[in-house]
């Protein structure tokens, strides 16, 4: 993740050249602290399409679909061990590489990631059983959390259990955990290796020893202990004879009710909450003292309610920033009246809050915030929009940005959405975000395209099959009330995607390309028509839809980006600037890209009017991630050509 971070500011500071020498209005935006000023047009703005390797095209490739006959002149280039697709990204990587390393800014932008990433140790959550407080803990570089044992909430304590030392990459961590009510037992459930697998541990706090008992093969994350007698994996809590669950049968409206053990009777169950509003997702429940903790996520932000747990009436609900609680982060009890939670946002990578719930008022305390090095949340706001899509659809954007922004229409701005496979757009820190808005002044703006799962399976449905148009209308409409509401232009706008967000930006460019001044394909899936081909690809058949179809061929070859190249003719219209990110531990990515910008190139090659350049870069191997050795070629590369056309 760290090699790929890298490689994703590298563009920041490229694309600056072209901001600082050709603002438009003679506007003249502040480079990164230290930066040197480029007198005239940046030499890292133009690639002459002459340099553009010239791959093979077999033109008798071609398969039919419903009766149309679609050709692949790169075909050959799906296998990625030949000598000749090898010697094609060799080619590529040649062209790419001094050009982004041409860039006076990017010393800078890496310097300053590096100073944005480097966390002290820092607290993410904390817990109490008996006498004991369990932190866990991490320096910023370890890839999981310490967990310490301690006396006093504010004593850091010992290390009790390194979850990095379960295995050499430290892939391995422990998924659930519960503790016995005298705090001296703390049972686990850790990563087997096996999706939704667990095998259950127990350790002794004060003797530090680990049981020879556990469970093996348990699927739930759900552990409770119940008094000191054993434990349950699965339970909210109980009141005497009566359970409390949380069921998610219906994934869109997660159900809050109690069970009578000795009248199990499905018919007897009732509901211990009442159901939340249409717009409310129910995400996880938990006690504290004499109280229910309910977690919901409403217009793509955490909301905790506190409900009586004996009726199951809602008392108040605790104010906090726009922010992501994970239920992994809270601890309550009903034995005492802390409690202890984590939020993440935009600026802060994890702030801990107490919540003593034996006053009336429930007064919320930060008792831990995660501190960014020269970073000043208070110097920058989170601003939640709605905006229409083209079929009138209202979708949520965060906009992050400094305070006392001039909104003018010159700002550069960086639009990045997932949108894909049900993920959900909540608030979390980045250190990538802190160099747009801090360094640069600039803006980042996310929305909740359709596709996701913001509001639910039926938000995700509606960017999905027949209907994946929406998720590029809705990106689209996010650029376009960025311009009307002035706080872009289409030059200074650049847009990104993540988890095969690709596609959604490869579809963006070939739809509008008049919309953006840079545009970043991050392992895109680009053809359409082969996608399920690929022994990955078959999974997203249940997103997409099958090309051999002939309900969905049309629907996906209309926006298979690979098969929309369109660049303008004549003029001085053209296509953004353009990235193809590929990873070769990615089995899939390297075949569309490859073909995709190999495309793009061959189209530019017979358009005079297109100078923005067409480039590819490919992730190092994340089995060596070396960090600050690697290349941080995507910001760089945004910073040089938001402003080229």
């Amino acid at each position: 993740m760290v090699a790929k971070l890298f490689l994703v500011l590298e563009i920041l500071a490229v694309l600056l050249i072209e901001i600082y020498c050709n603002c438009p209005n003679g506007a003249t935006p502040t480079p990164a602290p230290g930066a040197t000023p480029v007198n005239g047009p940046a030499s890292a703005a133009f690639i002459p399409v002459d340099k553009y390797p010239n791959p093979r095209r077999d033109e008798s490739v071609e398969d039919a679909y419903a009766c149309t006959k679609v050709k692949d002149p790169y075909r050959w280039m799906e296998n990625l061990d030949c000598p000749e697709t090898k010697k094609f990204l060799e080619d590529e990587i040649a062209i790419s590489k001094p050009y982004l390393e041409k860039s006076p800014f990017r010393a800078e932008v890496q310097a300053r990631y590096k100073e944005v990433d480097d966390y002290s140790i820092t607290l993410s959550r904390i817990f109490q059983q008996g006498k004991y407080f369990f932190s866990f803990r991490n320096t910023g570089t370890q890839k999981q959390d310490v967990i310490y044992v301690s006396e006093s909430v504010k004593d850091e304590g010992k290390i009790f259990i390194d979850q990095n030392s379960f295995s050499k990459d430290g892939s391995v961590s422990i998924g659930s955990f519960s503790i016995s009510e005298d705090g001296l037992i703390f049972a686990y459930l850790l990563m087997n290796g096996t999706p939704d697998c667990y095998s259950m541990h127990f350790k002794h706090v004060e003797k530090g020893e680990i049981y020879k008992d556990k469970m093996d093969n348990i699927s739930t994350l759900n552990l409770q202990f119940v008094k000191d007698k054993g434990v349950f994996y699965t339970f909210i809590a109980n009141n005497g004879n009566e359970f409390i669950f949380i069921s998610d049968k219906d994934p869109d409206k997660k159900r809050i009710f109690s069970v009578d053990i000795t009248n199990p009777d499905p018919k007897s169950w009732k509901d211990t909450v009442p159901g939340a509003n249409d717009k409310d997702i129910l995400e996880w429940a938990a006690p504290a003292y004499n109280y229910l903790v309910l977690c919901y996520t409403r217009d793509v932000k955490s909301v905790l309610q506190v409900h009586d747990i004996m009726t199951g009436k809602m008392i108040k609900t605790l104010e906090i920033d726009i922010a992501t609680v994970d239920g992994s982060t809270f601890f309550g009890d009903r034995k005492f009246p802390n409690a202890f939670f984590s939020a993440e946002t935009f600026l802060s990578p994890g702030i801990t809050y107490h919540c003593d719930f034996s006053k009336p008022s429930f007064d919320l305390e930060i008792i831990n915030e995660i501190k960014v090095k020269n970073f000043d949340r208070e110097k920058f706001t989170v601003e939640q929009v709605f905006y229409k899509s083209k079929d009138g659809t209202s979708v949520p954007m965060y906009i992050v940005y400094k305070k006392g922004l001039k909104k003018d229409g010159n700002n550069f701005t960086f639009l990045y959405t997932l949108g894909r496979y049900g993920a959900t757009m909540a608030p979390y820190f980045r250190p990538t975000r802190v160099v747009v808005i801090s360094n640069f002044d600039g803006i980042y703006a996310m929305p909740s395209v359709r596709g996701g799962n913001d509001y639910g399976e039926k938000w995700h449905q509606g960017g999905s099959l027949e209907k994946t148009q929406n998720s590029f209308d809705d990106f689209e409409a996010a650029a376009e009330y960025l311009i009307a509401e002035k706080y872009t232009n289409s030059k200074l706008l650049a847009i990104d995607a993540g988890g095969n967000g690709g596609l959604i930006t490869g579809a963006c460019l070939n739809q509008r390309p008049d919309l953006f001044g840079a545009v970043i394909c991050d392992l895109g899936t680009f053809d359409m028509l082969r996608y399920d081909q690929f022994p990955d690809g078959k999974d997203l058949v249940a997103d997409y839809g099958a090309p051999s179809d002939p309900k969905f061929f049309p629907i996906l070859y209309k926006y298979s980006p690979l098969h929309n190249i369109k660049i303008p003719e004549g003029g001085d219209k053209q296509y953004p600037a353009t990235m193809v990110l590929t990873d070769p531990s990615d089995k899939e990515s390297p075949k569309h890209g490859l073909k995709f910008i190999a495309t793009l190139q061959y189209e530019a090659k017979k358009h005079t009017n297109q100078k923005n350049p067409f480039i590819i870069q490919v992730l190092p191997d994340t089995s060596q991630d070396n960090g600050a050795a690697s290349t941080t070629n995507v910001y760089f590369y945004y910073l040089s050509h938001v402003n080229q056309m």
